[in-house]
C-alpha cells in the first residue's frame, strides 16, 4: 500500500538516520535523547551535532550520500507492500520487551502476512531423501507448527535438512520453538501448547 506523503517523510528521516555509517543504536539513542525525532536531529546542525557524537560522524549525518539515499528508496519502496512494515522506537506496535533492552535497534523491518493467522510453507527437498521420507519430513513439520503458539500473522518456510530425522519429536519441537522466538525477539512468544500422540 502506497505511504503517504508524511509517513514517507517521517521513515526515510529515521531510514538516513540508521544508515548512515558510524551511527548505531547507541548513536541513535543519544542523538533521539538531545534533540527529539529524526527530523529534528536532522534541522540541528552540524556544530549542535558534534557537541553530541563528533565532527565525523555529525559530518556523515549531514552529508549527501547517494548511496544511503539509494537504499532509502530501496527501503521505502519495500514498505509499501502492505505485508511489510518498518517499525521504529516511535511506534506504539514496536515489541516492548525489546524496548527494554539497553539499546534497542531504531528501526525494525517486519514482514507479515495481512491475515490473523500465521501460514506454514515446507520445502522439503530431494536431497533429504526419496517421497515417502520428504511426505513424512512434511507431516511432522506440520504438527509442530500445529501444537505450537505462533503470532498470528506470519508466514513461515521450514527448509529440513537430513540431520532432522536424527532427531527425536522432543528435541524437533524445542527446537523449532527456540528458532520461532529468536525470529520473533521475544522470550516466551513462542511455545509448545500441545503434544503428539
Amino acid at each position: 500500500m502506497p505511504l503517504s506523503a508524511q509517513a514517507r517523510d517521517e521513515r526515510a528521516a529515521w531510514l538516513r538516520l540508521v544508515l548512515t555509517p558510524g551511527i548505531g543504536p547507541g548513536a541513535v539513542r543519544r542523538l533521539l535523547e538531545a534533540f527529539g525525532l529524526p527530523e529534528d536531529v536532522f534541522a540541528a546542525g552540524r556544530t549542535k551535532l558534534a557537541a553530541v557524537l563528533d565532527v565525523a560522524r555529525a559530518q556523515a549525518l549531514v552529508a549527501h550520500d547517494d548511496a544511503r539515499e539509494a537504499q532509502i528508496e530501496a527501503s521505502l519502496r519495500w514498505a509499501e507492500d502492505e505485508r511489510h512494515h518498518l517499525l521504529t522506537l516511535a511506534d506504539p506496535r514496536y515489541p516492548p520487551r525489546l524496548l527494554a533492552i539497553g539499546d534497542p535497534p531504531p528501526l525494525l523491518f517486519v514482514r507479515g502476512n495481512e491475515s490473523e493467522t500465521s501460514r506454514l510453507g515446507v520445502a522439503a527437498t530431494r536431497k533429504i531423501g526419496g517421497a515417502v521420507r520428504r511426505n513424512l519430513a512434511k507431516r511432522r513439520i506440520r504438527e509442530m507448527f500445529r501444537t505450537t503458539a505462533v503470532p498470528a500473522g506470519f508466514d513461515i518456510v521450514v527448509v529440513p535438512k537430513r540431520e532432522f530425522f536424527d532427531a527425536t519429536w522432543t528435541a524437533l519441537q524445542a527446537d523449532f520453538s527456540s528458532a520461532l522466538g529468536r525470529q520473533f525477539g521475544r522470550s516466551g512468544a513462542v511455545r509448545p501448547h500441545g503434544r503428539r500422540s
